[in-house]
């Protein structure tokens, strides 16, 4: 028998066929305790809606209630995480998630809190938002994210762009003091339909992880991961930083024996380590240039392939990209990366929310958009181009920041970045003018100068 917690804004227990096993609320000091708010049917419905949905398809789930919302559905991402170490301490590994946030600033807490708790065996399914727009946590690889649709299957045309995959029916039929009506058509309520479901499936087996709930549930298709997003721990069994910046996860250290028990993420650069390793029960980040299809059900995997299917998956754009795109080309003595990260939180400082673009393989784990070299050539530019124009669209990007060793004709403004005898040098070509900037200071000083520059030249036109 299966159990599920709904994180919510609190259920009614007195409409469900029998009652919550627990039902807590996340306090003003981000403490759970007992919840003794009594819901009325006047009162917003969400959470106790989603319980009945979960129990009409799935009766013999045990529901437990977390209320982190308040009357209005709304509510702060700091009270996901002692919900969850609330499911984890109470041995509950399904979680509904009805709920998320669109804005760009919350992706890195949410993902570091998910990774952990998915990481120790939690499945969470969540709802991706009714705006359309990327939703977190229900885009994350580990999550199995839900949209509203006629009837339960893969949703590729979604996938693809924003990693929810899968459709789900969401107008139910429910009762309430013997009146029937039906749900309203909402992702927030085909989210606890898939939950339902995968109770079933953990009913059966317990032991699955979200990897194998999830092959299940492809009914036998293989679905490639889009990000390599899902990393607390990672291992490498050979050295791969070349840069000051930071990854986005955390790398252990010392031989595979000894970090074994602490990772969950392999991370490997040639096919005689992925031959080495293809039998561990870790997730596998390929950064090598062989084409490595790893079909294993219980774990994630990611390749540089793998970007370039998404890319030839999207859909025809309907406009073109109308934000501003730099393109940035740097001498190789540069760490790029480094830069395009610190450029990347200059602007997101200032609430811009930059779509930021690297050719290196390796720029997935830092948390940057990789974009193979190959998908840039003459030929391929209109699918590319399709690609980042629905990708910033479901992203709300502000702005495209883009390394590239060529100039793309699409950018509005282009700036060469050299280093030589302690100063870096930048041409900015913006408007049909060159502005040329030498700098001497602290690498982070010289980014935050550079930053100031190009923003004084996009507002320009708008200040006049």
């Amino acid at each position: 028998m299966a159990e599920a917690a709904i994180i919510d804004n609190g259920i009614n227990s007195g409409l469900l066929m029998r009652p919550v096993k627990d039902n807590v609320t996340v306090g003003i000091s981000n403490h759970v305790e007992p919840d003794d708010i009594c819901l009325d049917e006047q009162q917003f419905m969400h959470g106790t809606h989603c319980a009945m949905i979960i129990e009409k398809y799935n009766p013999s789930v045990v529901l437990h209630s977390i209320r982190i919302l308040d009357d209005n559905g709304r509510g702060i991402i700091d009270k996901l995480q002692p919900a969850l170490e609330y499911c984890c301490q109470n041995n509950i590994r399904l979680v509904n998630l009805s709920l998320g946030t669109t804005h760009f600033m919350d992706k890195m807490v949410i993902r570091r809190v998910i990774n952990h708790y998915v990481n120790r065996g939690m499945v969470i399914v969540a709802a991706t938002a009714n705006s359309g727009f990327r939703t977190y946590p229900a885009s994350f690889s580990n999550i199995i994210g839900v949209a509203s649709g006629t009837e339960q299957g893969i949703n590729n045309k979604l996938y693809w762009q924003t990693g929810v995959e899968f459709a789900a029916p969401s107008e139910h039929e429910i009762s309430i003091d013997g009146y029937i009506f039906t749900l309203g058509k909402s992702n927030s309520y085909a989210a606890p339909y898939i939950t339902a479901k995968v109770g079933s499936i953990l009913a059966e087996n317990e032991d699955y992880n979200v990897c194998q709930v999830k092959s299940r549930m492809f009914q036998g298709k293989h679905m490639y991961a889009v990000y390599p997003d899902w990393i607390e721990n990672a291992w490498f069994p050979s050295m791969c930083k070349n840069s000051r910046a930071s990854y986005y996860f955390t790398e252990k250290k010392g031989t595979y024996k000894s970090c074994q028990a602490q990772i969950d993420t392999l991370v490997l650069q040639s096919r005689s380590e992925y031959d080495l390793y293809r039998d561990s029960d870790k997730h596998i980040v390929y950064l090598g240039e062989e084409l490595i299809e790893d079909r294993a059900d219980n774990r994630h995997f990611w390749c540089k392939a793998q970007r370039k299917i998404q890319i030839e998956n999207g859909k025809k754009r309907e406009a073109d990209i109308d934000i501003p795109v730099i393109v940035f080309r740097m001498e190789q003595n540069l760490d790029d990366l480094f830069w395009l990260i610190q450029l990347r939180e200059c602007f997101g400082k200032e609430g811009y929310n930059a779509y930021t673009i690297s050719h290196r393989t390796e720029s997935v784990l830092y948390g940057l958009e990789y974009i193979p070299v190959e998908a840039c050539n003459a030929e391929k530019k209109e699918i590319l181009h399709d690609f980042l124009y629905w990708q910033t669209y479901y992203d709300q990007a502000d702005i495209i920041l883009w390394e590239s060793e060529s100039e793309q004709k699409e950018a509005d403004m282009v700036v060469d970045i050299s280093f030589a005898d302690g100063q870096v040098s930048a041409d900015i070509y913006y408007d049909g003018h060159i502005k040329m900037e030498i700098f001497a200071g602290t690498e982070n000083e010289n980014i935050n100068t550079l930053y100031h520059h190009m923003m004084e030249l996009l507002t320009e036109e708008s200040n006049e």
